[in-house]
């Protein structure tokens, strides 16, 4: 290795390695580059690409252990793997190409590997991964230092023909990068036959993005100083109509043309010059463009070409992104219950996640509502947060709702409602009555209550009475509120949580 340990070689590649260019690495490395890096936005994240002949370094450097070999289906040529197994293979790509920044990201590898033989995948920079040996004599199992964990093994699926694995993002498949550089080793742990070969390798930061020949097919060379990370993401959607477009500018981007609309051959097309779609939207200094109030449910393109600076001025094309907005009945899926007091088993979480609730008629099974608990502090409240502040146009309720209701009359009477933006200064919006529910299944909405476009975070009934009258118990079904799309800022999906149906107010 030149007098060098191999993975503390210099091994800074320069952009240029990134943009498809060969360049001479130092005279203590080997002159292999990672030079056909390829980049795409498609789903909700960042590709960045990379075939497996393109390794900076491999060791031992000899012409038996992970040879480049012509290999049917391939897309190049493929890397296979014979001698005895111990030695690791380097690539170093950099995920700014593709418009990427540190975190959670998710490999994938295009391989044929008939016998089963599995490999160890280690990244440089992985706060959460073991220590990559410095040097030769490498481990020779997983029961060896660093490979003690599962989390570290790829390619031990059967492969019969070239393929994308792992659709689990299971074992090795799952890392931290970090920001820019990035070096990804290939320790090559079994088998001493050619059984494994190595095609392209993809790396992603969307978990729900599944890689396709075609999709590396069209995936292309990332350019100089081309606008990148664009917000709202590729291909979003449920997108406020009032957002405010943001990218990362090019590395020498002095101004930005921007191209927008609804026509995707015209922002494709149109340049400053000539623009017969009316999508150029003229040149700006920042690398943000605030549109008018977009449409309902309506896919939008746009575009930013990245104007250098002086003397140059030159102009690099940007690539197309799309994302579409959200529609007439879009849902708010962050809503959080908390309630001043509940019977073990039927919590406040009941009201908001939709169990008994089916075609907007609500069951009377008593697992499917809150109930505050017995003897408790009164009065009773239900409280529910949202993930940031909306303009609620109303709230919908289905009053506790189970068998002998009638005569239990527990479900919620004289009610106050107030509204807070912070949690902590609450205001009174309305003293109001709930209908009682009729205690059987496929019950209807009980009170529809107007919130006038009153904007909050959080929401709290607080139950001055029941129904009943006599013991001192409250419950409710289902909450849901309509909310206007359009005038929230922006918004996140946090799963597991059922949805209050937004509508304009």
């Amino acid at each position: 290795m030149r007098g060098r340990s191999f993975l503390f070689m210099s091994g800074r590649l320069s952009g240029q390695v990134l943009l498809g260019v060969l360049v001479a690495l130092a005279l203590t490395m080997p002159a292999y580059a990672v030079k056909n890096v390829k980049v795409s936005n498609y789903g909700q994240g960042h590709q960045i690409w990379f075939e497996a002949e393109d390794f900076d370094e491999r060791n031992p450097n000899t012409a038996d252990y992970c040879p480049v070999v012509d290999q049917a289906g391939a897309f190049g040529k493929a890397v296979g793997r014979t001698g005895a197994a111990g030695g690791m293979m380097r690539w170093t790509f950099d995920i700014s190409a593709a418009g990427g920044k540190s975190g959670t990201w998710y490999f994938w590898g295009r391989v044929l590997n008939p016998n089963n033989r599995s490999d160890f995948l280690l990244i440089a920079g992985d706060p959460q991964g073991p220590p990559i040996p410095s040097g030769p004599p490498f481990p020779a199992g997983d029961g060896t230092a660093p490979f003690v964990t599962a989390r570290d093994r790829i390619f031990e699926e059967t492969v019969s023909a070239w393929g994308w694995i792992n659709p689990n993002h299971e074992e090795g498949h799952t890392k931290v990068l970090q920001n820019g550089e990035n070096s990804m080793y290939v320790f090559r742990r079994e088998g001493t036959n050619a059984t494994v070969f190595w095609d392209v390798f993809m790396w992603t930061d969307d978990a729900d993005y599944v890689p396709t020949d075609d999709d590396y097919r069209n995936a292309t060379a990332p350019v100089a100083g081309v606008a990148a990370d664009p917000v709202p993401g590729v291909g979003a959607t449920d997108v406020p109509r009032d957002v405010v477009l943001s990218w990362t500018a090019g590395n020498v981007a002095s101004k930005h043309d921007v191209y927008f609309g609804t026509d995707l051959a015209a922002v494709t097309q149109a340049t400053t010059t000539a623009d017969p779609g009316g999508v150029y939207r003229g040149r700006v200094d920042s690398a943000t463009y605030a549109v008018p109030l977009l449409a309902y449910g309506q896919t939008y393109y746009w575009r930013v070409d990245e104007v250098n600076a002086p003397p140059t001025s030159t102009v690099v094309k940007g690539t197309i992104w799309s994302f579409t907005t959200e529609t007439l009945t879009s849902q708010v899926t962050a809503v959080t219950a908390t309630a001043s007091s509940s019977e073990v088993g039927f919590g406040p979480e009941k009201t908001v996640n939709g169990s008994g609730l089916a075609n907007g008629l609500h069951s009377a099974a008593n697992a499917d509502s809150w109930i505050s608990a017995k003897g408790a502090a009164q009065p009773a409240w239900i409280q529910f947060a949202f993930d940031r502040v909306y303009k609620l146009s109303a709230m919908r309720v289905w009053n506790y709702n189970v068998l002998f209701e009638s005569v239990l009359g527990f479900g919620f009477k004289d009610v106050t409602i107030e509204y807070s933006t912070d949690g902590t200064t609450w205001i009174v919006l309305k003293e109001d009555r709930f209908a009682q529910a009729a205690g059987q299944d496929n019950s209807p909405v009980t009170t529809t209550v107007d919130f006038a476009g009153a904007a909050a975070r959080h929401v709290r009934l607080t139950a001055q009475s029941n129904w009943g009258g006599v013991f001192q118990q409250f419950g409710l079904s289902e909450v849901r509120s309509p909310t206007s799309p359009s005038v929230r800022a922006s918004r996140s999906r946090l799963p597991g949580r059922r949805a209050w149906m937004r509508t304009p107010s």
